[in-house]
């Protein structure tokens, strides 16, 4: 739920309702939207401007003096009656922020991290695959540290089981010595990778001490 309060429709017209909860829609997805009313007495039942769906896309009930499970209308437990007619409602986005495209496929990256198809090991906000080389940083954490080393001897030895075993982690941060070689059987970052992980004994935030050029 993203927005919910008591608000007076005295007038006819459009009402504007500003959501007080951010959300990420993929653009397909059913958007649920729920408005009801318990008076105290009534004279007619409650209109709203509505057009012709043509299939049946929302649900109403209505009762006097029953409790259809409790006697409020939010947590009524009747299933309600299908209709073709649909409320008429514009949802309007202002004032936000343009969204990140960082790997430029045509979809914003909160999208990308909410359907799974980008991670965020380090939970970050960012998609891992747009994340600055951090050499050094072989389990993805964010943070060069001893947690890497294990990590470190996979990538080495085991190249394709570590990169199965850390998702969306870069490979080159790896290539400790910067010659443009990471992964399998290249031993010629062990050293490197050992001082690093000695000089970061207490831990170095990515992206770290080194830079390749």
């Amino acid at each position: 739920m993203v927005y919910q309060a008591n608000q007076t429709i005295s007038t006819t017209g459009w009402y504007t309702f500003t959501f007080t909860t951010p959300f990420v829609w993929n653009g397909t997805q059913n958007v649920e939207v729920d408005v009801c009313f318990n008076n105290s007495s009534y004279s007619s039942s409650g209109e709203v401007y509505c057009f012709n769906g043509y299939s049946s896309r929302s649900k109403y009930y209505r009762c006097d003096s029953c409790t259809c499970g409790t006697d409020d209308p939010l947590t009524w437990t009747c299933m309600g009656y299908w209709t073709t007619d649909v409320p008429r409602a514009v949802f309007v986005m202002t004032g936000a922020p343009p969204s990140q495209d960082c790997n430029n496929n045509g979809i914003p990256d909160e999208c990308d991290l909410s359907a799974g198809t980008s991670t965020d090991l380090n939970g970050n906000g960012v998609p891992d695959e747009c994340e600055p080389d951090c050499l050094g940083d072989l389990n993805c954490d964010g943070v060069i540290d001893f947690g890497d080393i294990n990590p470190f001897v996979l990538h080495l030895c085991d190249f394709v089981t570590w990169q199965t075993t850390y998702l969306g982690c870069n490979p080159q941060n790896g290539d400790i010595n910067c010659d443009g070689t990471y992964g399998q059987s290249s031993f010629g970052d062990i050293n490197p990778f050992v001082n690093l992980v000695v000089q970061c004994a207490t831990g170095c935030p990515c992206p770290g001490p080194i830079s390749c050029p």
